[in-house]
């Protein structure tokens, strides 16, 4: 049966996707597929229904033309996130074309003009991007807060009459509808205060960049005690060299891995005596899985050639025979035993980004029923990725059915005083007291359940922080960063602390910049450079913090925090124009910021008074209203 009928027509298509076909057909199919999972459920939330899906296409309806450009910016949002980290010969970037008109619907399927507009939309839009008809730019101009640029008349294919197209510039951050524009404001500042809060923690367990297959959590991955999640081994680095003297530095490397995984805590490890039992054997990984009870394995290899040697890395889950990551590594062999460190270190902090990366996608995609309090803890963080009020609430509750199932869970102690200490922060509580015996009193059984925890340690460092308990939040998260080393956000977190307080800036800058050599590829790298900013301005060096500010505003995805950042350093160097203009910029993008509700800001941070202070004046010389 044919039915006629009016709707919002979302077309998109992978830029260069036959090239990437060419390059890597496996991994491109694999990665279309994830991303197209998620764009899916992103259509969903926003009231649509995916049409058709061939190949690298997908074709969706919505009830609205608002519904379908909500759901685009954010799915563009979203595809950017997961695409920063990759190179970008391999980014999967989709362009988006959106059309309100009339279709033909016969069963699941819609044809028609207003199909074949949409794709012709698709077709004018940039990578990355998003083009609408003027049918669409009508119904919602007055209605989402985005700039929206008239491409002109344009002639398209197989369509008689021209179209006019609209590229849609999501400038203010998100799709927000006017009549929420002073939730959106103020949703804008939380997120300029929480990056100076250090919820970058969280953010930093962003979306993988690679995409193992889905499955529920197996028995025979998990070990007692640590809540579900899945144990890892490494096995023992082949030495390609041909030099038998070269097997002790094969071997140590391991060894070390082996070593500062199991102290990381997070995830079970495999004993050195049976992972090392495959040393010299050509091995099947998912043989290797099964009988090591492990579902991620760690290999590699060494080769030395005269005063050089290459050492090649890999991460894999062996419940999907899927490689999640894999480097190389050529160095000058002078000192073997820092050398052997300092690969070390490399390996440790690229492995635990995507472990957690990879974890938490499993976790959000499984049906519930499946979920045991891993899985729980990894759901919740990713909800608190995305920072709303109504995720930060599906946090804490999903966190607290984790201490159902396990009590003595630690790490689902801190997810769940996170949770409490993003509503206080963010001021989304309405009980603030409440929030903060609660924040508390997890935080404590955390650091109780599993003192040798990085984690633990840093959800006492936020209790510390809201009660300006300063020497004891640095004191956590010194603890945090010694039982964690490679853990890129205790590092962030404890240099933005040294720099609010004014403490060695040295120190501070130290530790941040570990935090960017341990996660060089954070979708977020953006919020360690304003630490960075944050801490030459702390010393008074502003042509630093100029610099650092400039880098994070070409990676930030919007907020007035960057604007803000860069006044303070504009007029430190006395170019007052220059900062009233970033002031401008600022307040075009949260109209209610004022130095009141600066200063507010600077006292929940536990900044320093007298930087407190000196920002606030020159904030004020750069025009930024009382």
């Amino acid at each position: 049966m044919t039915e006629r009928k009016l709707a919002a027509i979302l077309s998109a298509d992978v830029v260069g996707y036959s090239r990437l076909m060419a390059e890597d057909e496996d991994a491109t199919v694999r990665t279309v597929t994830a991303y197209r999972e998620q764009i899916a459920t992103l259509i969903r939330e926003h009231r649509g229904r995916v049409v058709d899906s061939p190949g690298d296409n997908l074709l969706a309806e919505f009830p609205t033309a608002t519904d379908a450009v909500q759901g685009a910016v954010e799915i563009q949002a979203i595809l950017k996130v997961r695409n920063a980290p990759l190179p970008a010969d391999r980014r999967m970037e989709f362009r988006i074309g959106v059309h309100l008109g009339e279709v033909r619907a016969e069963g699941d399927r819609l044809y028609g003009d207003g199909v074949n507009i949409a794709a012709r939309l698709e077709g004018l839009a940039e990578a990355g991007g998003i083009c609408i008809s003027r049918t669409v730019h009508e119904q919602v101009q007055h209605k989402l807060e985005l700039a929206y640029e008239d491409l002109g008349e344009k002639e398209v294919k197989n369509i008689p009459e021209p179209i006019r197209a609209y590229q849609v510039r999501p400038e203010t951050g998100a799709a927000t509808p006017k009549a929420e524009s002073r939730t959106s404001r103020s949703a804008l500042l939380a997120v300029g205060l929480v990056v100076l809060l250090g919820v970058a923690g969280v953010l930093l367990w962003s979306f993988p960049t690679t995409t193992p297959s889905i499955t529920s959590t197996d028995e025979r991955f998990t070990v007692p005690g640590f809540g579900g999640a899945p144990a890892i081994a490494v096995l023992p680095f082949d030495n390609l060299s041909g030099d038998p003297e070269q097997e002790y530095f094969a071997d140590g490397i391991a060894e070390d891995l082996i070593t500062r995984l199991s102290a990381w805590g997070s995830f079970p490890v495999i004993s050195r005596n049976s992972s090392f039992t495959y040393k010299g054997q050509a091995v099947d990984m998912k043989e290797v899985g099964r009988e090591l009870g492990a579902r991620y394995v760690v290999e590699g290899s060494v080769r030395k050639a005269t005063t050089r040697v290459r050492i090649s890395a890999q991460l894999i889950d062996t419940a999907a025979d899927h490689h999640v990551w894999a480097e190389t590594y050529d160095r000058e062999l002078h000192d073997i035993f820092a050398l052997q460190d300092e690969i070390t270190e490399s390996i440790i902090g690229s492995i635990v980004p995507e472990l957690r990366r990879t974890e938490m996608e499993r976790a959000a995609r499984r049906g519930p029923t499946e979920f045991g309090a891993y899985d729980l803890v990894m759901r919740a963080t990713w909800h608190a990725f995305k920072a709303t009020p109504q995720d930060n609430a599906k946090c804490r509750s999903l966190s607290e059915e984790a201490i159902e199932l396990d009590p003595s869970y630690a790490l689902a102690w801190a997810s769940l005083a996170n949770s409490h200490w993003m509503d206080l922060v963010t001021q989304w509580t309405d009980s603030p007291a409440e929030s903060l015996a609660e924040l508390k009193r997890a935080a404590r059984k955390s650091v109780a359940l599993d003192a040798s925890m990085a984690r633990s340690h840093r959800a006492l460092a936020q209790f510390y922080q809201l009660t300006a308990q300063t020497e004891e939040q640095i004191a956590a998260l010194e603890q945090a960063v010694s039982l964690d080393p490679s853990w890129s956000g205790a590092h962030r977190d404890l240099g933005a602390a040294l720099a609010l307080r004014m403490r060695s800036p040295e120190e501070a800058l130290g530790h941040l910049d570990q935090a960017l050599r341990l996660d060089p590829k954070a979708p977020n790298k953006w919020i360690t450079l304003i630490y960075v900013s944050l801490a030459h301005l702390s010393a008074g060096r502003y042509e630093r913090a100029l610099d650092y500010a400039r880098q994070a505003a070409r990676l930030t995805p919007g907020g007035d925090l960057v604007h803000r950042m860069l006044a303070v350093s504009y007029v430190g160097l006395g170019r007052l124009g220059e900062a009233r203009a970033a002031i401008d910029e600022a307040l075009r993008l949260n109209p209610d910021l004022t130095l009141a509700v600066v200063s507010e800001e600077y006292r929940r941070v536990n900044m320093h008074p007298d930087l407190s202070t000196r920002w606030l004046d020159d904030l004020r010389k750069a025009g930024l209203p009382e």
